[in-house]
């Protein structure tokens, strides 16, 4: 019984002893990549919606037009990031309040080329420029919209059911502007 006690203890101190000397192995995570779509953290962007007070919309507008469009044309995440400056623009910095008409047509148009704006947004901007746009040519251009962003949740979501319901009554205002100019 000793010789056994002894056996076991001398393998259990081989076995701690073999443990502190082996080399360290530590498991290491593969990078994670940032999925398609969704904005990376560490843009200047979160700097402007995260501290509005300390920023003015030119300078948003000036990081739209220098860096947004430019520099990022390429990325995955390129519309979401035009819809969250624009968002921010009007929302957070007052622009449709503040900017000159050529600034306001400008982003009316960049929401346009946006295959899925914040409805809300567009028809912000849509009312703002009522009255300098006429109302065919900013009727067609609002059902247009209207039509294209049913069409490109239809097409691009596996329940555009889901999405409809979520932005279906902001989208049917749109609707409504639209139909109103056009009668």
């Amino acid at each position: 019984m000793k010789k056994l006690f002894l056996l076991f203890t001398l393998c259990l101190g081989i076995f701690i002893s073999c443990q502190k000397n082996a080399p360290e192995t530590t498991v290491k995570s593969a990078p994670t990549a940032t999925p398609p779509g969704v904005i990376p953290s560490d843009l200047p962007l979160h700097g402007f919606t995260s501290n509005p007070n300390l920023h003015t919309w030119k300078q948003l507008d000036d990081y739209y037009k220098t860096e947004v469009t430019v520099k990022h044309r390429a990325d995955s995440y390129y519309n979401n990031l035009k819809k969250t400056v624009i968002f921010s623009l009007v929302n957070q910095y007052n622009l449709l309040g503040t900017a000159d008409y050529r600034t306001i047509d400008f982003y009316a148009g960049e929401l346009l080329s946006i295959d899925m704006p914040d409805p809300n947004v567009l028809l912000k901007v849509f009312e703002t420029v009522k009255g300098r746009w006429s109302d065919q040519q900013l009727g067609n251009l609002a059902m247009a919209k209207y039509e294209g962003t049913v069409a490109y949740i239809n097409d691009n979501f596996a329940d555009p059911q889901a999405v409809l319901a979520q932005q279906g009554e902001a989208l049917e205002k749109v609707r409504i502007f639209a139909e109103g100019l056009l009668k």
